[in-house]
């Protein structure tokens, strides 16, 4: 638009999430993913989540991955990768849980990590399992 602001897409997305305009948040955010894909994946799936548009976090997860495999391998592939929390914020407890497992298998010592598998197999009904890690 000839008469915009010249704000960026990423402060417009922030201000209208803070405060609570969602679906603006989520146009905002669209925008933003079609220049610059990898800085606005988790803020989209939650916008979507926030919005009950499941389908459309799923989805945005396999975009991710497709990213991925064209993505030559190398430091920017990292960014293009399907994180732990998006699958556990999305209900994939099996996959999450997978992911926690290898993270955890690299640093024994990484709290995150450590957290999001306890909060997985709490989802799971493994209290078992999550209480011997304690």
């Amino acid at each position: 638009d000839a008469e915009a602001l010249p704000i960026s897409l990423n402060v417009l997305a922030e201000l209208a999430q803070k405060g609570h305009a969602y679906a603006k948040a989520l146009h905002y955010r669209e925008l933003e993913f079609q220049t610059n894909p990898a800085s606005c994946f988790e803020s989209l799936i939650n916008i979507n989540k926030k919005l009950d548009q499941y389908d459309a976090a799923s989805g945005l997860l396999k975009v991710v991955q497709q990213m991925q495999k064209r993505v030559p391998p190398g430091e920017l592939r990292e960014l293009y990768k399907v994180q732990e929390s998006w699958l556990a914020k999305l209900g994939h407890w099996d996959e999450a849980l997978v992911k926690y497992d290898k993270k955890l298998a690299e640093n024994p010592r990484d709290g995150k990590a450590l957290a999001g598998k306890i909060k997985c197999l709490d989802a799971l009904g493994r209290w078992e399992d999550a209480i011997q890690l304690c």
